[in-house]
């Protein structure tokens, strides 16, 4: 097993060839053909797995009772309740880094879409706990929450994505230019002679003898 510091693509990386990447920098993990990649979760504690082999996106959280309550089973229900609304939040920030193309993120989309807004969120709504555990002694409630890269129906961030991509394009040309814009090559810098100094070989008048 080998481990490896890359950006790498998100939905192009559903088939592992390339498409769009989650944001941040991303552990890959590989072994044999077994692709996973551990993802920072933006103002979160935790940590995504994303599992390009089951096309999955994976992450655990963790939730305390509401305070104030004394009642076992009101601690293990409403600390359930925040350990699920943190797992659909983080699940929710990883699907909002998604680079669909070099310039444009899934979040791009959303704010310049209402329909992709609409159609991302029941998307995300899709993910579903597959590990629940109370721990009674320290009084903290653990969930396993997956989302699958695409629905049942055939339904994908890409899929949902793709048709309106053209005009969130273009509008965000127009609102911020500088996103689009091509790098500029750097210049190497020319050495400068110290002042009063020897100009060095490359700045010294060259004489070449009569013949």
């Amino acid at each position: 097993m080998k481990a490896v510091s890359v950006w790498m693509s998100f939905l192009g990386v559903v088939s592992l060839l390339g498409g769009a990447r989650a944001q941040g920098q991303i552990t890959a993990t590989a072994a044999a053909s077994v692709v996973v990649q551990t993802v920072s979760i933006p103002n979160s504690k935790t940590e995504a797995q994303i599992d390009w082999t089951n096309q999955r996106i994976e992450v655990t959280s963790y939730g305390l009772p509401k305070a104030g309550i004394d009642h076992p089973g009101q601690k293990r229900l409403t600390a359930r309740e925040a350990a699920l609304a943190i797992a659909y939040r983080d699940i929710a920030a990883v699907v909002a880094g998604v680079q669909v193309n070099s310039v444009v993120t899934v979040q791009d989309c959303m704010l310049q879409s209402a329909t992709i807004r609409t159609e991302i969120n029941a998307f995300i709504k899709g993910a579903r706990p597959v590990k629940e555990e109370w721990n009674k002694d320290d009084e903290i409630y653990t969930v396993v929450m997956v989302l699958g890269l695409a629905a049942e129906e055939g339904a994908s961030i890409q899929s949902i994505v793709a048709p309106e991509l053209p005009k969130v394009q273009e509008q965000l040309r127009q609102e911020q230019p500088q996103r689009f814009e091509e790098p500029k090559p750097e210049v190497p810098a020319q050495p400068v002679a110290p002042p009063g100094g020897d100009p060095g070989p490359q700045a010294r008048p060259v004489h070449r003898a009569d013949h």
